[in-house]
Parts: C-alpha cells; structure tokens; sequence
C-alpha cells in the first residue's frame, strides 16, 4: 500500500469515518499497548537466554512484542501484520520511547496521547526527528492534520479501559530499569514487517524462526 494511500485511509480513521468496516481492517485503529500478559510468559525465556542471538516472528499490533523481547538480545525480530498502521505505529511508539525518560512515556504518550487523544505540536517536534525517515512524513502530515482541524488522536485507537496499573504489570519496561535497558536496545532496531493475516502468513516467509507468537 502506497503512503498515499495510507494518509487517505487515516484521514477516515481520524475523522470516525473509516470506509472499512472489517473487524480486522487492512488500514484502522491499533492497540496502542499490549492487552496481553507478555512480561509474564516472556520472563523465563528472557531469563533463560532462550532469545539470546535467535530470529523471532511476533504479530506487531501495539509493537509490545518487539519492545518487550529486545533485553532478551535477539539477533532479528520480525513481524506481520494485517493492518498496516501497526508498522507506522511501531516507529512513532519506538521514537518517542528513545526520546522521553519514563515519567514522560507515561504521563505524555499513554495518559495524554493514548488515553485523552492529545498529542501538543511542542511535544511532537521533541521526538519527531528520532522517527525513521521514511516514516516522519507520514506523522507529519498526520499531526498536522489533526491538529489544525482540531481532531482527537483517540479515533486512532482500539481501547480496552486499561490504564497504568495494567500495561505496568502487562509489559517489562514501564519501570526505571526496565525503560533505560528498552532505550538501550531499541536504537537501530528495524524489523523486517509482513503485510498479512495469519491465514496467509505462510506465503510470505522467507525464512525459519527460532520462535514464533501470534498473540492471543
């Protein structure tokens, strides 16, 4: 799908009129953090070094897979994807992760921008310039988008009534030493992602997995 394309379906999805009506769209609203107990069946295996310099195939949704393995040092981490949003989604989360200390991860990206749908044009151009290049553009226009037509971010997500206590017991790196070891890791990350359902996975894998996750 081209970025044209991309903006014009998002354009729907920010204004409530998403033209794709599919439970699980090929554009529409992510999960913006894992609603899955991830910390809790990745522990042993990252405790273990079951993922130390192995390829992984994860389901990339809210990107939680990636960002929750990467202290199991992994040699790759790819993942699929039937919606194609995850994959820009996956470089805003990782950028504003790179560019914020914990404290502002949760008040700015998960109360303000995933829970109230506020994301301020001063606090954008903060991290917008750790977003991949071939990405920035697209948040760019996206952002510029919203904000002069006075639109919520919410629109973009699939919400579930979680808050802090959940993603906090959900994921391994919403504490101090957890966030530092994640920014430590996640510069340079850039997975391999696949534009597919699990249906049809089979047909786009090139090569083997040492693990695989499909969520839920």
């Amino acid at each position: 799908m081209t970025q044209k394309e991309m903006l014009r379906r998002i354009k729907d999805v920010l204004c409530g009129d998403e033209k794709d009506k599919k439970l699980f769209p090929s554009v529409g609203r992510v999960y913006p953090m894992t609603t899955e107990n991830i910390a809790g069946y990745y522990k042993g295996l990252i405790e273990n070094d079951c993922f130390k310099d192995k390829d992984i195939l994860t389901v990339c949704s809210s990107g939680d897979h990636i960002f929750c393995a990467l202290p199991g040092n992994p040699k790759q981490i790819d993942c699929f994807d039937l919606n194609a949003l995850t994959e820009y989604y996956f470089y805003l989360k990782k950028a504003v992760i790179e560019s914020s200390n914990l404290e502002t991860f949760k008040s700015k990206f998960i109360t303000d921008f995933i829970g109230n749908g506020i994301l301020p044009e001063n606090w954008y151009k903060q991290f917008r310039d750790n977003i991949d290049s071939e990405y920035k553009e697209f948040w760019d226009y996206v952002v510029e988008f919203a904000l002069s037509n006075d639109l919520s971010f919410n629109p973009l997500f699939i919400h579930q009534g979680f808050g802090l206590k959940q993603y906090n017991f959900l994921t391994n790196y919403l504490t101090e030493d957890g966030f530092k070891l994640l920014q430590d890791k996640v510069n340079g990350v850039k997975p391999h992602f696949i534009h597919s359902d699990l249906k049809h996975l089979d047909k786009h894998l090139q090569k083997e997995y040492d693990y695989v996750f499909l969520s839920n």
